[in-house]
């Protein structure tokens, strides 16, 4: 279907411009040529906004924790939606739940409890365990800004290649965004 979407845009781009290739059968009205910046920058604006929210791709661990670290610094609460932290693994990550935790600003949903995350509820944090589901979700995502109109979520996979690959949603424009808070608040349900 999205391929079927990008040849419809794609004529649709060049049936707009033709008029303008062929300058010595038409005159070009100045409305016509306003059309055309706009649509130039509009172009423009599109093709920014594709490369800036596309899936990012990273080869190692230290590349995700990176990653993982500067979306969790954040401001405001965060739900971290993971099997056994084992991202979490450098200080500077560890000193950053650390500061959420104590900020009563970190909730997380894991189906056991680990060291870590025992001692991140002693300092604050929410932690949610599903131990009793029998179930453990593929999901590994994390959300920020949770509870906020501006709150935005993370799905991390691994492709064939073995190359991790974080894709980021926003409230209210993805359905992704919606289905992550669910699970969420049905863990929170089942937890009470």
């Amino acid at each position: 279907m999205r391929l079927i979407s990008n040849i419809s845009a794609f004529a649709s781009i060049i049936a707009f411009i033709f008029p303008f290739l062929n300058q010595e059968e038409t005159k070009i009205s100045n409305f016509q040529y306003i059309t055309l910046v706009i649509f130039i920058v509009a172009t423009l604006i599109t093709f920014f906004l594709e490369y800036k929210n596309r899936p990012k791709t990273y080869k190692n661990e230290t590349e995700i924790g990176n990653y993982m670290k500067n979306w969790i610094s954040k401001t405001g609460r965060t739900v971290i939606f993971t099997r056994d932290m084992s991202w979490a693994n450098t200080k500077n990550i560890k000193d950053e739940l650390i500061k959420k935790s104590t900020a009563n600003e970190l909730i997380m949903c894991m189906p056991k409890k680990t060291g870590l995350a025992n001692e991140l509820e002693n300092l604050g944090a929410e932690i949610i365990e599903y131990s009793n589901l029998n179930y453990t979700p593929t999901s590994r995502f994390t959300i920020v800004h949770y509870g906020r109109s501006d709150a935005k979520l993370a799905i991390g996979r691994t492709d064939s290649a073995g190359k991790h690959i974080i894709t980021e949603f926003e409230n209210g424009l993805h359905t992704q965004f919606h289905l992550a808070e669910d699970l969420v608040n049905i863990l929170k349900e089942i937890s009470k």
